[in-house]
């Protein structure tokens, strides 16, 4: 696992983060985030109607697309600076990848990773962004600050649940298989 000033030095990551975020075509760009907000919308709201999980990670689940707004748009706003906009990007990148420790195509839990990490992310520059902008490009209902503060509360209880979630439907699909093996045995 990469150290947080390893992750900031790491040349490969920085190939794909810098030009990221000095793309200078911003309308472009702001489709991508509309287009990519509304499909991830939709995507957990249609998740979470199928599938019974505790309260409190479906709100967190419930706000990746918030949270992707919001850090799509501190990402590129020009108040944002240095290593600040630097670490919104990892976690930018990081939501939108395909290859995801939790993968997208898992309903429901397959965003929370995302939001973990958009979280730590935004923990370590909350205290050193101007309040205004995060207000200002936060969509959810509740105040932001509380919110990540939950949600990093919450990650323990999280990481036993998705763990659960995983394995019971691997543990089952495989003993399965090993019945139906041993039957042509």
């Amino acid at each position: 696992m990469f150290e947080e000033k390893e992750l900031m030095d790491n040349e490969v990551i920085n190939y794909a983060v810098v030009p990221f975020m000095n793309n200078p075509d911003k309308e472009k760009q702001n489709e991508k985030m509309k287009t990519y907000y509304e499909k991830l919308r939709n995507n957990v709201d249609h998740a979470l109607d199928h599938v019974n999980i505790p309260t409190n990670i479906r709100k967190i689940i419930l706000s990746a697309p918030d949270l992707f707004y919001l850090v799509w748009k501190l990402t590129f706003t020009s108040e944002v600076k240095g290593k600040h906009k630097k670490k919104l990007a990892y976690s930018l990148l990081y939501f939108i990848s395909p290859i995801d420790f939790v993968p997208d195509f898992i309903p429901a839990v397959g965003h929370l990773d995302d939001v973990i990490v958009v979280c730590y992310a935004l923990n370590s520059v909350l205290n050193e962004v101007d309040e205004k902008y995060i207000q200002e490009y936060w969509l959810g209902d509740e105040k932001l600050l509380d919110f990540v503060r939950m949600t990093l509360k919450e990650i323990d209880n999280l990481r036993e649940f998705v763990i659960e979630y995983i394995r019971t439907p691997l543990t089952n699909s495989m003993r399965s298989k090993n019945k139906n093996s041993s039957k042509f045995d």
